[in-house]
């Protein structure tokens, strides 16, 4: 991420349709502020669901992903690209 990238959300995306579902359920459930998405084409042409939250959630969300045991493929940070006026997706990692 360079200086002119502000993170804007976050983007989960899962193997399977009923795991999307299911997280999604949970978080809805504990009052989370997520949308179920299609998945950017950019990013994966699996699962056609994705989970998008904001950023300011990241850490409940990784917990609850850990408490519920669902799989999930990966998640992607949701930059603002300020120089291009464009959004753009990029893999996060996770250091624990």
């Amino acid at each position: 991420m360079n200086s002119n990238e502000y993170i804007y959300s976050y983007l989960i995306v899962f193997f399977s349709s009923n795991h999307s579902m299911a997280l999604y359920k949970i978080l809805k459930d504990d009052r989370y502020d997520v949308l179920m998405q299609p998945t950017p084409c950019t990013i994966s042409a699996g699962c056609a669901n994705a989970i998008s939250f904001r950023k300011e959630d990241l850490e409940p969300v990784l917990n609850e992903i850990d408490k519920s045991n669902i799989p999930i493929q990966s998640i992607y940070v949701k930059l603002f690209d300020a120089n291009c006026g464009k959004f753009k997706y990029a893999k996060y990692n996770r250091t624990t």
